[in-house]
């Protein structure tokens, strides 16, 4: 019986705290976010994607080499030497409609921000 009886109270436990974080306005997109969803459709189309940090060599670039091989993401290369990561692109055969360099200094906040 006591069992039953803990088994109720974490029950109402857990229910309590998915109410708790359960919202309505998670439920209705803002238009802010329905704008940039509609601009990122736009440019993207349906592929999923991913930033991709150190992609102009080693793991990094065999992500971003494996992921673009399946068509499926827009990969951002994000490197500190964009001339290297356009070089390796290059040597790669990244296609250009799939593949963003970007140039990032991760030490520095507003180099990762922009």
């Amino acid at each position: 019986m006591r069992r039953v009886l803990l088994l109720v109270l974490l029950a109402d436990a857990a229910a309590f705290k998915f109410l708790t974080d359960f919202g309505p306005a998670k439920l209705i997109p803002r238009p802010s976010a329905m704008l940039k969803r509609r601009r990122a459709t736009k440019k993207f189309g349906d592929k999923k994607l991913a930033v991709i940090t150190g992609a102009s060599s080693g793991a990094g670039l065999e992500a971003a080499a494996n992921l673009l091989r399946t068509g499926e993401y827009h990969v951002f290369g994000a490197v500190r030497d964009l001339d290297k990561m356009r070089d390796a692109a290059l040597d790669r055969d990244f296609p250009a409609d799939d593949f963003t360099p970007l140039q990032v200094e991760l030490g520095s906040f507003a180099s990762v921000r922009a």
